[in-house]
């Protein structure tokens, strides 16, 4: 699998799938300990599952180029919606336009934010969601399409395929069963994990500039072709892979011993003490590839 320089080392791919085969514990708990389910599970309980489907895909449908760490901004948005929402999509949209215009959390390209914004709170995606929020929750792909169509956009840009994703922590939170698979969504994080971790080889730079190559969109493919190998090896959905890379992947990046991470890790996340040897062995093999290029 060729995308320019760069290239999916499928043996690697099979050999993390198989590593992560018993990881589903680890992965429900690190779930449950993400900031940005907890922020989505705060808002139901403050709200209503309609509500909380609405406004959370339609902040993931903005959330790029953050001024802020994402756990923060997740956070901040569930505080916000939960006092401002009212009872109906029109309120919703109002309160998230007050949010981006009166907060810190998202000010790059704020304009386009805000039509964005606009087109998916007026669209009838929005409506339906609203009034029967656990539609989707057994046919992911078919409501990733509709995203897509709504908004005019590629399938598989990072903001399309992260709301669907979002959707499926609202979809846990609310208690229903989830069917259906969607790509591992491509950003920073990720990017970067999939080449320290040897996913994707044929970096001649550094990792950092190199993850933002991997960002593009004539290399997306590359990269969540790369971990629908592991999906597939794993039995483990893209979605649940994405929570599992996104928590780790925060602390990988510019340190060097894989031992030092896990403690940073643990100390952030006390929940995932008794899963320290699993987390070990997955955290070596991802940053196997940290001091190479290729």
């Amino acid at each position: 699998m060729i995308g320019q320089n760069y290239w999916v080392d499928r043996d690697r791919a099979v050999g993390i799938g198989r590593l992560l085969r018993d990881s589903w514990d680890l992965i429900y708990r690190i779930e449950e300990n993400d900031p940005q389910y907890i922020a989505i599970s705060g808002l139901i309980r403050r709200t209503s599952c309609g509500l909380a489907a609405v406004s959370v895909i339609a902040n993931a449908l903005v959330s790029y180029q953050l001024t802020s760490r994402g756990e923060l901004y997740w956070s901040m948005f569930s505080e916000w919606m939960s006092g401002r929402g009212g009872s109906s999509v029109y309120y919703l949209l109002q309160a998230h336009r007050e949010f981006l215009l009166n907060t810190s959390y998202n000010r790059m390209g704020l304009e386009a934010k805000l039509k964005r914004l606009d087109k998916f709170y007026n669209s009838s995606l929005a409506e339906e969601i609203r009034s029967d929020p656990l539609k989707y929750c057994g046919r992911l792909e078919d409501l990733w399409g509709k995203i897509a169509s709504t908004l005019n956009a590629e399938k598989q840009s990072k903001t399309i395929v992260f709301s669907v994703k979002i959707y499926y922590y609202v979809c846990r939170a609310c208690g229903s069963s989830v069917k259906g698979d969607i790509p591992v969504p491509v950003d920073r994080r990720i990017a970067y994990v999939t080449l320290s971790s040897c996913l994707v080889r044929g970096c001649t730079g550094s990792l950092k500039k190199c993850s933002y190559d991997l960002m593009k969109p004539r290399l997306r493919g590359l990269v969540m072709g790369a971990w629908s190998i592991v999906s597939a090896e794993s039995g483990i959905p893209g979605y649940n892979l994405d929570s599992l890379l996104w928590v780790l992947g925060r602390f990988i990046p510019g340190r060097r011993d894989y031992k030092t991470i896990l403690d940073e890790v643990v100390r952030e996340y006390p929940v995932l003490t008794s899963y320290r040897e699993k987390l070990g062995t997955i955290l070596k093999e991802f940053t196997r590839c940290r001091g190479s290029r290729g």
